[in-house]
């Protein structure tokens, strides 16, 4: 599990990535920790949305933190839909 001083270090952190897009452009779906360490906060976005430019101005917002991105077209949320059913919600 997560140490309490490495949650208390990400919140501001994870608060921005699931709060940061207006509601009609984009919601985060899932922060996922693995392995005691947060790894992943998967979101959709609209097309619209210019993905790079969030994800220059989170790291520029974030520079102590290793952020990586993958951006993946999935318009019928199959990942999040098969999360879901694997893991029972």
């Amino acid at each position: 599990m997560p140490e309490a001083d490495y949650n208390d270090r990400l919140a501001d952190l994870d608060h921005h990535l699931v709060t940061c897009f207006d509601p009609d452009l984009g919601r985060a779906v899932l922060v996922e920790t693995f392995n005691g360490r947060r790894n992943y906060c998967y979101s959709y976005l609209c097309a619209d949305v210019d993905a790079e430019k969030f994800e220059r101005e989170t790291a520029s917002r974030f520079p102590a933190e290793p952020l990586t991105w993958e951006v993946r077209d999935d318009p019928d949320w199959q990942f999040i839909k098969g999360y879901a059913r694997e893991f029972g919600f």
